[in-house]
Formats: structure tokens, C-alpha cells, sequence
């Protein structure tokens, strides 16, 4: 147990000269995270904080050409996610196809 505290400690030290930044976890285990990856982290954060104030207003709008949209974005990814099943590959395929067609800003037909 005390060998594995001072690799422990060894490694957390060698991963500060690095960059490194520690942290604790939910269990206080020092755990180690890279600069880029803390950096990287938060700015995913950021980009979903402004994913969700951009969509604000349609979520909440009382237009109805909004509403309309919005209902059928929703029709649009529900459709293909509830229809994934264990039938074949190929099903799963085209139903993968659609939806990354549709997040990448692509025509999907809404049946």
C-alpha cells in the first residue's frame, strides 16, 4: 500500500512537470488531467452552454411556423432513433445515415 501511495505521488508529480493539472475525483483519488484535455473540456462546456441559449427561443416560441419547425426537428430525429432495432445491419446503417445527415445541417425527409 505504500509503494502504490509513492508511485502515486511519483506519477502525479511527473505529470505536473508535464502540464499536468491534478484534481480529486468523487472518491479523493488524486487523478491527473492534461492542460489540453481540461482546456479541450471546457470548451465543449461552452459550446453546449450556447447550443442551448441559441435553442431557447424556439423551445419557447408561440409562432407557429416555430412551432411547426420545431415539431418537425423533433419528428425527424425520434423517428429514426425509435426505429433502430436488431433487424440487420444495413437498417441500422440507414437509420445512423439520416440522423448524422440531419446534425450535419443535410435535408432529411420527414415522413
Amino acid at each position: 500500500e505504500k509503494e502504490e501511495r509513492e508511485k502515486t505521488s511519483q506519477g502525479t508529480v511527473e505529470n505536473e512537470q508535464k502540464g499536468a493539472t491534478p484534481t480529486t475525483s468523487d472518491k479523493g483519488v488524486g487523478v491527473v488531467i492534461s492542460s489540453t484535455a481540461l482546456h479541450q473540456y471546457t470548451k465543449i462546456q461552452d459550446k453546449l452552454s450556447q447550443a442551448f441559449a441559441s435553442s431557447n427561443n424556439l423551445s419557447k416560441s408561440t409562432d407557429s411556423k416555430l412551432k411547426r419547425y420545431r415539431f418537425n426537428l423533433q419528428k425527424a430525429v425520434n423517428t429514426p432513433v425509435c426505429a433502430i432495432s436488431s433487424q440487420s445491419g444495413g437498417h441500422l446503417f440507414d437509420k445512423i445515415k439520416r440522423l448524422r445527415q440531419l446534425l450535419s445541417g443535410g435535408a432529411v425527409e420527414v415522413v
